[in-house]
Protein backbone atom coordinates (compact mmCIF):
# COMPACT_ATOMS: atom_id res chain seq x y z
CA UNK A 1 0.00 0.00 0.00
CA UNK A 2 1.26 3.71 -0.48
CA UNK A 3 0.07 6.82 1.89
CA UNK A 4 -0.07 9.79 -0.55
CA UNK A 5 -1.59 13.47 -0.40
CA UNK A 6 -2.97 14.29 -3.91
CA UNK A 7 -2.11 17.59 -4.02
CA UNK A 8 -4.96 18.74 -6.08
CA UNK A 9 -7.67 17.89 -3.30
CA UNK A 10 -5.13 19.30 -0.46
CA UNK A 11 -7.10 21.58 2.13
CA UNK A 12 -10.69 20.94 -0.13
CA UNK A 13 -13.85 20.36 1.45
CA UNK A 14 -16.22 17.15 0.04
CA UNK A 15 -18.50 15.00 0.85
CA UNK A 16 -19.31 11.36 0.35
CA UNK A 17 -22.23 8.90 -0.15
CA UNK A 18 -22.95 6.56 2.71
CA UNK A 19 -24.17 3.00 2.60
CA UNK A 20 -26.98 4.89 4.79
CA UNK A 21 -27.79 6.90 1.80
CA UNK A 22 -26.67 10.16 3.20
CA UNK A 23 -24.24 12.28 2.45
CA UNK A 24 -21.43 13.41 5.01
CA UNK A 25 -19.36 16.38 4.36
CA UNK A 26 -15.36 16.87 5.72
CA UNK A 27 -11.99 17.46 4.75
CA UNK A 28 -9.51 15.52 2.40
CA UNK A 29 -6.48 14.46 4.15
CA UNK A 30 -4.86 11.72 2.15
CA UNK A 31 -4.93 9.10 -0.35
CA UNK A 32 -4.18 5.29 0.40
CA UNK A 33 -3.58 3.34 -2.47
CA UNK A 34 -3.01 -0.58 -3.31
CA UNK A 35 0.48 -1.42 -4.35
CA UNK A 36 1.50 -4.94 -6.34
CA UNK A 37 0.82 -7.47 -4.84
CA UNK A 38 4.00 -9.73 -5.62
CA UNK A 39 7.68 -7.93 -3.74
CA UNK A 40 9.01 -9.28 -7.53
CA UNK A 41 6.96 -7.20 -9.48
CA UNK A 42 7.66 -3.18 -10.33
CA UNK A 43 5.73 -1.79 -7.73
CA UNK A 44 3.37 0.78 -9.61
CA UNK A 45 0.94 1.70 -6.22
CA UNK A 46 -2.10 -0.05 -7.43
CA UNK A 47 -3.76 -3.12 -7.40
CA UNK A 48 -3.11 -4.82 -11.21
CA UNK A 49 -6.92 -6.19 -11.70
CA UNK A 50 -9.16 -2.66 -12.43
CA UNK A 51 -12.22 -4.46 -11.17
CA UNK A 52 -9.97 -5.16 -7.82
CA UNK A 53 -8.19 -1.31 -7.62
CA UNK A 54 -9.94 1.07 -5.02
CA UNK A 55 -7.79 3.70 -3.46
CA UNK A 56 -9.38 5.08 -0.15
CA UNK A 57 -9.67 9.19 0.29
CA UNK A 58 -9.39 9.69 4.09
CA UNK A 59 -11.62 12.28 5.10
CA UNK A 60 -12.71 14.12 8.32
CA UNK A 61 -15.57 14.67 8.70
CA UNK A 62 -17.35 17.58 9.95
CA UNK A 63 -19.26 15.58 12.83
CA UNK A 64 -16.05 14.65 13.96
CA UNK A 65 -15.57 11.22 12.82
CA UNK A 66 -12.89 9.77 9.98
CA UNK A 67 -13.70 8.15 6.58
CA UNK A 68 -12.06 6.24 4.19
CA UNK A 69 -13.86 6.53 0.88
CA UNK A 70 -13.17 5.43 -2.61
CA UNK A 71 -13.28 7.68 -5.44
CA UNK A 72 -16.21 6.58 -6.34
CA UNK A 73 -17.92 7.79 -3.54
CA UNK A 74 -16.48 11.41 -3.25
CA UNK A 75 -16.96 14.60 -4.53
CA UNK A 76 -14.61 17.20 -3.73
CA UNK A 77 -15.37 20.80 -4.35
CA UNK A 78 -12.56 23.71 -5.34
CA UNK A 79 -14.60 26.99 -6.70
CA UNK A 80 -11.93 27.49 -9.58
CA UNK A 81 -12.83 23.87 -11.19
CA UNK A 82 -16.36 22.88 -10.35
CA UNK A 83 -19.02 24.25 -12.06
CA UNK A 84 -21.91 26.15 -10.09
CA UNK A 85 -24.70 23.66 -10.48
CA UNK A 86 -22.75 19.77 -10.13
CA UNK A 87 -23.62 16.96 -12.33
CA UNK A 88 -23.33 13.44 -11.28
CA UNK A 89 -21.84 11.32 -14.24
CA UNK A 90 -22.76 7.76 -14.41
CA UNK A 91 -19.72 6.04 -13.64
CA UNK A 92 -18.97 2.48 -14.20
CA UNK A 93 -16.25 -0.14 -12.80
CA UNK A 94 -13.50 -1.60 -15.23
CA UNK A 95 -13.72 -5.13 -15.64
CA UNK A 96 -10.98 -4.95 -18.77
CA UNK A 97 -7.46 -4.66 -18.51
CA UNK A 98 -6.16 -3.36 -21.55
CA UNK A 99 -2.82 -4.44 -23.10
CA UNK A 100 -1.20 -4.50 -26.38
CA UNK A 101 0.88 -7.88 -25.97
CA UNK A 102 -1.58 -9.50 -27.22
CA UNK A 103 -1.58 -8.64 -30.68
CA UNK A 104 0.85 -11.21 -32.56
CA UNK A 105 1.62 -8.20 -35.28
CA UNK A 106 3.76 -6.72 -32.36
CA UNK A 107 5.65 -9.87 -31.84
CA UNK A 108 8.91 -10.62 -32.23
CA UNK A 109 8.47 -14.50 -32.53
CA UNK A 110 11.02 -16.97 -32.46
CA UNK A 111 14.13 -14.42 -33.47
CA UNK A 112 16.64 -13.58 -31.38
CA UNK A 113 17.18 -9.78 -32.78
CA UNK A 114 15.04 -6.43 -30.69
CA UNK A 115 14.33 -4.88 -33.71
CA UNK A 116 11.54 -5.30 -36.24
CA UNK A 117 12.24 -5.93 -39.66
Amino acid sequence: MAVIQKVFLKNLTGKFYAKDKNWYQGNYMFTVDHAAPDHNMIDLTYSEWPEDHKSYNFIELDNGQYAAQPNNRCIFFDAASNPKEMKFPDFKVATRKFVVEHNPKWSLGDTDTVMYE
